[in-house]
């Protein structure tokens, strides 16, 4: 039987009866994701400069935004591109789809003078917008959102819940490869 994607046909037909998350609900999620992991990030950062035990994090309201649109970004490429590539050329295509978005929104935000970032100080820094540096993070954090993010987000889709006389929705996942 032929196989789509890793699927049977009949996991393909379950799936295309049963819709996927929305755009909306998929950028709110990559959006949260990346809020979450630059406050870690930066907490960790604060940490290991400062050895301030206290782990305070912080980023800007925009990081929302910019993360969700940057998971959208990988999960097309991925999906519409990538899926049969090695995965060191997907890092760099990531990591080249990861600059541009950086230094697009810094250099929208710096207009209004609301960049959140400067790598000002970093030796290998873009108009202090984006730095080479941060190369190899970026690449390993691209990669293993594919690998543990996106690849499985497709897999879940709002389904009505037949246990509650209200239809309310849940959260059912799909068997995927």
């Amino acid at each position: 039987m032929k196989r789509m994607l890793g699927r049977s046909w009949e996991e393909e037909i379950i799936m295309r009866k049963q819709p996927g998350l929305s755009q909306p609900i998929k950028f709110y999620l990559y959006g949260l994701l990346g809020y979450f992991l630059e406050v870690m990030y930066t907490a960790i950062w604060e940490f290991v400069v400062s050895r301030n035990w206290a782990f305070h994090g912080c980023t800007s309201v925009w990081s929302l935004p910019i993360y969700g649109v940057a998971g959208l970004g990988i999960e097309h490429l991925y999906f519409n591109w990538l899926q049969n590539t090695p995965a060191p050329i997907r890092g760099c295509i990531y990591l080249l789809w990861s600059f541009m978005w950086e230094f697009s929104t810094g250099y929208i935000l710096r207009h209004f003078h609301a960049c959140p970032w400067d790598y000002s100080a970093f030796s290998w820094n873009i108009n202090g917008l984006i730095t080479l540096e941060y190369a190899p993070l970026w690449f390993g954090a691209a990669i293993c959102s594919e690998q543990l993010v996106v690849k499985h987000l497709r897999s879940i889709s709002w389904a009505k819940n037949n246990n509650y006389s209200s239809g309310s929705l849940c959260v059912q996942c799909h068997k995927s490869r």
